[in-house]
């Protein structure tokens, strides 16, 4: 007679299908990403040596990527003036975050009515200096930053929040950058590689990011952005899986106390590209005080 498997065993052999999946893509995309800092770095040595070199379809990858305009310059400049070890293959499980997390977008109260009552789309940001890359921006299972955010819009006529308001989404992150651990980290510092070697090709301005006036904390991120959305098309080029989601954490603020490693206004950020990932909307409803846990 055969074995009958258990749920348990029959989970376990599901996931350990989707880890080796997993695994082949990321070797095989790390693999390609090394060939291709290699093959940048022959076009700029060529290029030192004084031969022509054909910059067209670099132009176009940056072009395509939203990093350069259509002159060729950056955009923030027209606006503004292997083999894996087992420590790196472990990670790969929790490439596809399988968990449903709650994320809340601080924004004006017709966006929010908008989106809860009349089922209007989400509009992704798509601004140069996004934290995350372009997508849908949320604060993960932190409801006061996203109201500060929001409160904070009244006074920054950039934001468009006259009447500040918080929206809360059910998420899942699906196949995620996630840019807390090594591994993805480690990913966006080589394609960092490969953007450097294709701007000073094609002679453009390598991103930078900046404070603002007042604030040290580097609030516009042009290269991280930059970078991010090349991964993507880098991605989209070699017919990779795309990322769902990216996640990525941020110390900000004052130090609570002196000498302090935690920050005020410390999160985790969300930004959303694949749509299907956000399985609903909802208001952020308050706690019932009179409810006793004992």
């Amino acid at each position: 007679m055969f074995k009958k498997e258990n749920k348990d065993e029959s989970m376990a052999i599901i996931i350990e299908k989707i880890i080796e999946i997993e695994h082949r893509e990321t070797i095989a995309f790390i693999k390609k990403q090394d060939s291709r800092i290699q093959e940048l770095k022959k076009v700029q040595e060529n290029k030192a040596k004084g031969y022509t070199i054909d910059r067209t379809s670099i132009l176009r990858e940056l072009q395509e990527a939203g990093i350069l305009d259509e002159d060729g310059q950056l955009f923030i400049v027209a606006r503004n003036d292997m083999k894996m070890n087992n420590n790196e293959s472990a990670h790969l499980m929790y490439s596809t975050l399988p968990n449903i997390v709650i994320g809340f977008h601080g924004c004006d109260k017709s966006v929010y009515e908008k989106i809860l009552y009349k089922h209007e789309p989400f509009k992704l940001s798509k601004n140069e200096y996004d934290w995350l890359g372009s997508g849908m921006y949320f604060w993960e299972h932190n409801l006061e930053r996203a109201w500060e955010w929001a409160k904070s819009g009244r006074t920054n006529p950039k934001l468009h929040i006259e009447e500040p308001a918080v929206i809360g989404a059910v998420i899942d992150l699906g196949f995620c950058l996630n840019l807390l651990d090594s591994y993805s980290i480690q990913m966006l510092k080589k394609q960092y590689g490969i953007l450097v070697s294709k701007l000073e090709i094609v002679e453009a301005t390598i991103p930078i990011n900046k404070d603002i006036k007042g604030n040290t904390d580097l609030l516009l991120r042009y290269l991280d952005s930059a970078v991010i959305q090349d991964l993507h098309a880098e991605r989209a080029k070699n017919k990779e899986r795309p990322f769902d989601s990216v996640r990525g954490v941020f110390f900000e603020g004052n130090p609570i106390y002196e000498t302090s490693g935690f920050r005020e206004q410390s999160h985790i950020q969300i930004c959303v590209r694949n749509p299907n990932c956000i399985k609903g909307f909802f208001a952020p409803r308050g706690f019932e005080k009179d409810w006793s846990m004992v």
